[in-house]
């Protein structure tokens, strides 16, 4: 009776062992950073970055620079 106790505890042990180690980590893919600039009074032809005809009546050097680095949406 203790042979097959011990066999059944040994079984198990080794199936739970052998389902964890087969286990690979997922790899998920980072979430995008998405930054949405809110102001009053500011409209898209007063930020440089949207090369419009007319120059830009402000200088907004780092939504710019951001601009530049990231997805325009028009």
């Amino acid at each position: 009776m203790k042979t097959i106790a011990f066999i059944c505890c040994t079984l198990c042990v080794v199936i739970n062992l052998d389902s964890v180690a087969g286990k690979q980590p997922i790899q998920t893919a980072p979430a995008p950073n998405i930054v949405f600039i809110l102001a009053d009074d500011l409209g898209w032809q007063d930020v440089a970055c949207y090369d419009i005809d007319a120059p830009s009546p402000m200088e907004t050097p780092h939504i710019d620079a951001l601009a530049k680095k990231g997805i325009q949406f028009w």
